[in-house]
């Protein structure tokens, strides 16, 4: 570490050829004494209780960063590591039509699998699990290998299969289009497994696309039909009789940075007031531009779930849906599945690096 320009404001230093500059308010925050933070890793002080710092002196000894402060008196020491941190990125993003099947006999068992599972559905959006036990719960028994389960008003799990007199489109043999659950919720679940219980003898393919990197992607070819997306907020309703729920969102949600960080898409719970902003033309023209890239991304992976197989997929991210099949006998295709928690994947992969 080479000690570059100090001020009473900032101080500027070179970390493995790179400059850092590092302002008083924030070097005084991270100060990780013992009287500025805790064993726990927790931070016991509390930059505003005192008049705003300024650096009166600076060096650098054995490689560290050594700071007293004023009016306040208080000495720091920055070792190069805490000073080069950087918020997490991304993890490249890797296509769907990439993965591979994670046995559960290894994933229940081993932490190694375990990790290697997570991180597709960490970099994909979407991990894949065979030979799962084919009994009533056990999707919940593969979420808890990681996760809490998220109970909603459809329960701890809930069936998706074909029913006489469905009540929900997805409760029919007909096919369902590419869509994310719930976002009429705030906040949207935001880990979704879907366990196959029996399989359909005809169709019902499961179809699963990365929606944030269609998003991406039109944000740089139809930069006019983005800005639309991301900025009208639009509702989502959902209304059984027993539970209303309504959410109001943009179907492209970003960060501060500008990058898309979620997608709220379902045609079923989308509701538009004759006055809304999204009720244009305009908005409409948007609206099916991004959802036909969705049906027609190159990168869309169909499959044919068989008994056993298990999906888990970040609901923010991946959209899925169905081909329709044939309900025969009335006990063809049933899928078992609950939600989870997208931070508990990251969490336990963090904790490994």
């Amino acid at each position: 570490m080479e000690l570059l320009e100090v001020s009473e404001r900032s101080i500027t230093v070179e970390l493995d050829a790179e400059r850092r500059t590092c302002e008083a308010s924030w070097l005084r925050d991270h100060c990780r004494c013992e009287a500025c933070w805790s064993p726990s890793g927790q931070r016991i002080f509390e930059v505003w209780r005192e008049p705003e710092p300024v650096i009166e002196h600076a060096e650098v000894d054995g490689g560290d960063l050594v700071v007293r402060f004023g009016p306040t008196p208080h000495l720091s020491t920055f070792n190069p590591a805490e000073l080069a941190a950087r918020p997490q990125e991304r993890p490249p993003a890797r296509s769907l039509r990439q993965l591979t099947w994670h046995a559960w006999s290894a994933v229940a068992l081993d932490d190694g699998a375990l990790l290697s599972f997570l991180a597709d559905v960490e970099a994909a959006g979407l991990g894949l699990v065979s030979e799962v036990p084919v009994v009533d719960g056990q999707v919940a028994v593969v979420a808890e290998r990681f996760s809490p389960v998220l109970e909603t008003n459809y329960g701890r799990t809930f069936d998706v299969q074909a029913l006489p007199d469905p009540k929900n489109l997805a409760s029919s043999d007909l096919g369902l289009a590419l869509h994310t659950d719930n976002p009429y919720r705030e906040p949207v679940p935001t880990l979704q497994l879907l366990h196959c219980l029996r399989a359909s003898g005809e169709g019902g393919s499961s179809r699963f696309v990365d929606a944030m990197a269609v998003a991406t992607q039109l944000q740089e070819d139809d930069p006019e039909a983005f800005e639309l997306l991301s900025t009208t907020e639009v509702s989502f309703v959902f209304d059984d009789g027993f539970h209303r729920l309504e959410a109001r969102a943009p179907l492209i949600e970003l960060d501060a940075r500008g990058e898309v960080r979620a997608i709220r898409h379902n045609a079923r719970a989308l509701r538009l007031q004759a006055d809304d902003p999204a009720s244009s033309n305009r908005w409409y023209s948007a609206y099916c531009t991004f959802a036909r890239r969705l049906e027609a991304d190159p990168g869309l992976l169909e499959v044919t779930l068989a008994p056993g197989d298990l999906v888990c997929f970040d609901n923010r991210r991946v959209l899925h849906g169905r081909t329709a099949f044939q309900n025969r006998t009335g006990e063809d295709r049933l899928l078992q599945g609950c939600y989870a928690a997208m931070d508990a994947v990251r969490s336990v992969l963090a904790a490994q690096r």
